[in-house]
């Protein structure tokens, strides 16, 4: 089972500002555990979280699934399971 990890860059910085790691195994418990600001970002864009814990189970599901760019913040989030 893959983690979700969701990384949060601004100002074209190459490394991310924050990093969340959610294990597989917990990710269908977890939406509590995501920080406001990923969270507010997932739901303005309809991810669906349940989606996400379906697809961590599938071993061939891996990499990058999804990136938001929000250029008034100057602002990226990128989804992936690993």
């Amino acid at each position: 089972m893959s983690n979700l990890k969701i990384r949060v860059f601004t100002e074209d910085n190459a490394d991310p500002d924050t990093t969340v790691t959610i294990p597989g195994l917990v990710l269908k418990f977890a939406t509590r555990l995501i920080p406001g600001q990923a969270k507010t970002a997932l739901l303005e864009s309809g991810i669906d979280l349940d989606e996400l814990a379906r697809l961590a189970i599938d071993p061939a599901i891996t990499g990058t699934l999804i990136e938001i760019e929000d250029h008034r913040k100057n602002e990226k989030i990128v989804i992936s399971l690993e």
